[in-house]
């Protein structure tokens, strides 16, 4: 299993990079698609925050520049790679307890919270997609069989 969710977050890095290497090369993007790639972004900070028992009590929803986005992406695949690596198959099935950023309590597996953050950001990467395409952009596909089919 916990292969397998190294590969998922491993994708989920790629198919942000692509969908950033895209919103650049429009040279001036849709503020939408700005906004959606940046709450993904954050939405991956805030849980990776959780697991490592710091606060997670901002809500994802600032407005960053590309820059900004690139610069957390960068930082957030060695925080994923270090939790990776400090983290056990028991781990992944061990529940533990967190509010949301409304103060809301739950209680889930570290497991299933990595599949939704790779399913939550692939939502959002269909939406920028649709709307690249929408403002007459071209949009680098970044569902996971092109990633295999890239050689991973």
């Amino acid at each position: 299993m916990l292969d397998d969710l190294e590969r998922l977050l491993t994708f989920n890095a790629w198919a942000n990079r692509r969908a950033l290497k895209t919103l650049d090369s429009l040279g001036d993007p849709p503020a939408q698609t700005v906004r959606l790639l940046a709450h993904l972004v954050e939405a991956e900070r805030v849980w990776i925050d959780r697991f490592d028992g710091v606060s997670a009590d901002t809500a994802p929803g600032h407005d960053w520049t590309l820059a900004m986005i690139e610069t957390a992406m960068t930082e957030l695949e060695g925080r994923w790679t270090a939790f990776l690596r400090s983290t056990t198959e028991a781990d992944l099935r061990q529940p533990f307890e967190y509010q949301n950023t409304s103060g809301v309590p739950f209680r889930s597996e570290p497991a299933d919270v990595l599949l939704h953050i790779v399913l939550h950001a692939q939502e959002h990467r269909g939406q920028i997609g649709w709307l690249v395409g929408e403002a007459g952009g071209e949009w680098q596909e970044t569902q996971y069989a092109w990633w295999r089919r890239d050689g991973r």
